[in-house]
């Protein structure tokens, strides 16, 4: 009886202790870790979507450090954009973020999300009170002043 009990703990302990080891870590890492930089158009459009335009050879980098994202995003017709957020989950390759702040040109609270699944990036960002040159829907080279409350939407944006 006693070994039996001896063997039992042993087991328990053996087990409790490979249950640990092989626990998936969705942790990220404290160090800056580059995710990579996508290129696609992106579709820009105040509210209630009266305008509509293009930023063409767009450029969408994506910097972690810790739980906290940097957003960068620059394309044609002089779109340089800079914004903050946090991660909301990761599993594998597959990276969710929320974001927050607009950091450049200005400072400016932004919403939505921005998620990256292998080599395709999708995001919406929406800016409370804003001005985008775009080019306009349906030309080719018409730019296009956009105001007021902004969407900026890019989908299928591949990793370069």
């Amino acid at each position: 009886m006693k070994k039996t009990i001896q063997f039992l703990v042993v087991i328990t302990i053996s087990l409790t202790s490979l249950l640990f080891a092989c626990k998936k870590d969705n942790s990220v890492s404290p160090t800056e870790n580059n995710l990579g930089t996508y290129s696609g158009t992106l579709q820009v459009a105040d509210d209630p979507q009266t305008q509509l335009g293009y930023i063409y050879n767009a450029k969408v980098s994506v910097l972690l450090n810790g739980n906290n994202v940097t957003i960068k995003i620059t394309g044609g017709s002089g779109f340089d954009r800079e914004y903050t957020g946090t991660l909301i989950s990761h599993l594998n390759d597959m990276y969710t973020f929320s974001i927050n702040k607009q950091t450049k040109p200005s400072e400016k609270t932004a919403g939505d999300r921005l998620q990256i699944s292998g080599n395709q990036l999708v995001f919406q960002v929406l800016i409370a009170n804003d001005n985008i040159s775009a080019i306009k829907a349906n030309t080719t080279s018409q730019t296009i002043q956009i105001t007021g409350k902004l969407s900026v939407i890019g989908t299928t944006m591949l990793k370069d």
